[in-house]
């Protein structure tokens, strides 16, 4: 009785000490000619997907590729509800006599994952919105018990058998 017990418990706390799944939306911006000369790009992470005007500092993004002679202090991605939304980089000092470096995209809203193109020949801009997700923890449940009985019947045959 007391080995169903430990198991039991066992099983119990394994259940407590798992974390919630996650998912989060990872939004990354390729620019490849801007009005302050050469490309740019970044990349953070979100929990959902925008709603709302967001920007976000230059310490918090995933990646950054400032324009040439130029650095990014926070970029930002406003009306993405929109039919027509901005995506840009605040740029301090000014570069070039600019302050901030803005794309209008023509090809929203972003209300899904996938990508979306300033529709620009000239000044060609691609802003992709996908998915980072980590296992929930039923599937890891699954597993390690699927794992204890996978080796059951070898612990049967390599211990030896206890007498009552």
């Amino acid at each position: 009785m007391r080995r169903y017990i430990a198991i039991a418990a066992l099983f119990a706390a394994t259940l407590l000490s798992m974390p919630n799944a996650y998912a989060s939306v990872l939004y990354s911006v390729s620019v490849t000619n801007s009005s302050v000369g050469g490309g740019w790009g970044f990349s953070f992470t979100e929990p959902s997907l925008l709603t709302s005007n967001t920007t976000v500092p230059a310490a918090n993004l995933s990646s950054l590729t400032n324009p040439a002679g130029c650095s990014i202090s926070s970029v930002f991605i406003n009306l993405p509800t929109a039919a027509t939304f901005d995506v840009g980089a605040n740029l301090s000092p000014a570069c070039h006599g600019l302050s901030v470096d803005q794309i209008q995209f023509l090809s929203g809203p972003v209300t899904h994952l996938g990508t979306y193109n300033d529709g620009s020949v000239d000044l060609p801009a691609t802003l992709v919105v996908s998915s980072t997700t980590v296992p929930e923890p039923s599937s890891m449940l699954l597993l390690g018990t699927g794992a204890v009985a996978f080796f059951r019947p070898i612990r049967r045959k390599l211990l030896p058998h206890r007498q009552r």
